[in-house]
Order: structure tokens, then C-alpha cells, then sequence
């Protein structure tokens, strides 16, 4: 019950901004310790199927069913609300255990909605990069989706900051960066049409982000499955000259 208190009372401070988040981080951590699993997040231990691809975000990225958006795809949805980069690098395991062969990175707005700086976001962004390219997973870089001037301010100026750093980092490791907010947002931020509070999208704000990954993602998976098919072909070919020497040494069919 603490938990689910801790858990109601960040995502509120993060989306009302009712007081500075260290005082709720320092009450959180006398009450509960430093570390405290959140309930989504806690699902993540029970259910890890392996798939080809894993979402990897906050609240909006879990907002999603991406296995209906992109039918046919094996896809693990591991956003988690009011998380931070900091919170996905503390959870890795939980991310590689899906066992993807791609990863879609999308968060930044509760960082920087919570005052750190936009170097502080990117050094947690890069930690996630660095965890998922060890285990072999090719990452995609996505722009961090802006919100509504109106309700945010100078956050919605700290997304842009961030989302010009997302571009180098992407470009130096040489990995495709898609930009959500050509669709998604305006010079207002976030578009009125694709959100229902400034910060969340609404089913056509779905829909958009969607469209922009939809080349991406289909272009990553046929080339995912193309080279598993080529691996099988290769195999399949081993199997059956093996047979057939085992038959032809003993003179009898192996069964």
C-alpha cells in the first residue's frame, strides 16, 4: 500500500508540480529506502517473453499496445509511468531479459520536468544505449515527444535542449534517430489535437507516432527476420549431409 502511495503521489508531483520533487524523493526514502519497485514494474519479473522488439520509455511509451499497432510483430512493452532515465537504467535487466533483437528508446520529459540538467538526461540515455549495445541489441534513438508550451514552459525548452544532444549521441554511435515531434509537435509544442492534458496523447496522437515509426519499424524486423531465415537455410543444409554419412557408414538408415 506505501508503495502504490509513493508511486500515485511521484506521478502526480511529476504532472501537477505540487512541490519540489528532492522533498518528495527525501520522504520517499526514509519511509521505503532508495530503491522501490514500482508495480508495473514489478510485473516485468513474472512475465518475459522473448521478442524481436522492446519499447523502452515512461508513461507514454506504456500507453501503447504496440503489439496491435504493429500486428505481426513480437513486441514487449516496457514503458513504465513517471519513469526517468535514471529509473530504466536501474531496471536494465528486466529490458534485456525479453531477449530483443531491437530496441525503441523513447524518455526525458520527466527528467527534465524534474530539474535536471539536460547533460545529467543524457548520461543516464547514454548508460541505457551502452547496457542495450552490449547484449547486442541494435538501439533506436527516438526524439523525446515535447509538451504543450502552454502547460510546461521552460520544460518544453529543456526537451529541445535534449533532443539536439539525442541527435549527436545517435549520430556518433551511428544509430537511426527518429524524430517524433516533426508529426507530433509544433513551434506550441505539443500538438492541441494529439493530447488531452498537455502531456499525454489521445488515440490519434497514438496513431501519428505510430505512422513515423512504421517505415522503421517494419524495415528493422524484415531485415531481423531475413538474416534469421538465412541462419535456418544454413542449418537445415548441415543436417541432413550428417544423416547421411551416419547412413552411409553403417549402412543402415538412422532413425
Amino acid at each position: 500500500m506505501v508503495a502504490g502511495l509513493a508511486y500515485v503521489i511521484g506521478a502526480t508531483t511529476v504532472h501537477k508540480r505540487w512541490f519540489p520533487y528532492a522533498q518528495l524523493k527525501d520522504w520517499k526514502d526514509s519511509v521505503m529506502g532508495p530503491s522501490v519497485e514500482k508495480p508495473r514494474a514489478s510485473l516485468f519479473g513474472y512475465f518475459s517473453p522473448d521478442v524481436e522488439v522492446v519499447m523502452v520509455g515512461d508513461s507514454l511509451t506504456q500507453g501503447v499496445i504496440w503489439a496491435e499497432a504493429f500486428n505481426g510483430i513480437a513486441i514487449a512493452n516496457r514503458g513504465v509511468g513517471g519513469d526517468t532515465a535514471t529509473d530504466i537504467v536501474a531496471r536494465m535487466d528486466s529490458i534485456l531479459s525479453t531477449r530483443p533483437e531491437v530496441a525503441f528508446i523513447m524518455v526525458g520529459l520527466n527528467d527534465v520536468n524534474l530539474g535536471l540538467s539536460t547533460d545529467e538526461v543524457l548520461d543516464d540515455y547514454t548508460k541505457i544505449v551502452d547496457a542495450l549495445q552490449r547484449a547486442g541489441v541494435e538501439v533506436i534513438v527516438q526524439s523525446t515527444i515535447e509538451c504543450s508550451a502552454d502547460l510546461c514552459g521552460s520544460t518544453l525548452e529543456g526537451i529541445r535542449e535534449l533532443n539536439g544532444k539525442l541527435v549527436v549521441l545517435a549520430d556518433n554511435r551511428k544509430l537511426v534517430y527518429v524524430d517524433l515531434n516533426r508529426a507530433l509537435a509544433d513551434e506550441g509544442g505539443l500538438k492541441p489535437a494529439y493530447t488531452y492534458d498537455g502531456i499525454h496523447l489521445t488515440g490519434e496522437g497514438y496513431q501519428a507516432w505510430v505512422d513515423v515509426l512504421s517505415n522503421t519499424m517494419r524495415e528493422k524486423v524484415a531485415k531481423l527476420r531475413f538474416a534469421d531465415r538465412s541462419r535456418c537455410r544454413q542449418d537445415c543444409m548441415a543436417r541432413p549431409r550428417l544423416v547421411r554419412s551416419r547412413t552411409e557408414d553403417t549402412g543402415h538408415a538412422v532413425r
